[in-house]
């Protein structure tokens, strides 16, 4: 594996944060509102980060649809 991409490092916490390995950043604009940012990473795919905080990804999109169409 190499180490030749950038990290994106979102806090989660004072004291903990969660890195990603980003091989590309696809999209990236500051609107009036709010820093968008869509990027392709090494485990999760295409991400968007709305605000540096992670929102949908690739890799686990479904989780959060299914509990859309599967009300309890």
């Amino acid at each position: 594996m190499s180490l030749a991409w950038k990290w994106f490092i979102e806090y989660q916490t004072h004291g903990s944060a969660h890195m990603h390995g980003i091989r590309r950043t696809l999209h990236s604009e500051r609107s009036e509102f709010r820093e968008i940012d869509v990027v392709e990473s090494e485990d999760y795919g295409r991400m968007l980060i709305l605000d540096g905080k992670v929102q949908s990804t690739v890799r686990d999109e479904y989780i959060y649809h299914e509990s859309l169409v599967h009300p309890a």
